[in-house]
């Protein structure tokens, strides 16, 4: 899957991703036929942006300038993203 465009982000802006994840099954279960994929959706402060992830933080200390739930993702994995704030 290409990389999906994304405009310009900056560092702080609130936004929404749209991205695709790995799905895995454990144990016993039955086949579903044709391989699956999740399709997620993070909120979250942009804290990098680079040309193979993007960077959200989902909790900040303002006092002290701590930061918590940092995640990447892959740009290749991204359908969209928002800026809502």
């Amino acid at each position: 899957m290409p990389a999906t465009k994304i405009g310009k982000l900056k560092r702080g802006q609130y936004v929404r991703v749209r991205w695709v994840d790995s799905c895995a099954h454990s144990g016993w279960h039955t086949p579903h036929g044709k391989p699956r994929v999740s399709k997620i959706e993070s909120i979250g402060m942009i804290g990098s942006v680079s040309d193979t992830a993007i960077e959200i933080i989902g909790d900040i200390d303002r006092a002290h300038g701590d930061i918590n739930r940092v995640m990447s993702i892959p740009r290749a994995c991204v359908i969209s993203v928002k800026v809502i704030g």
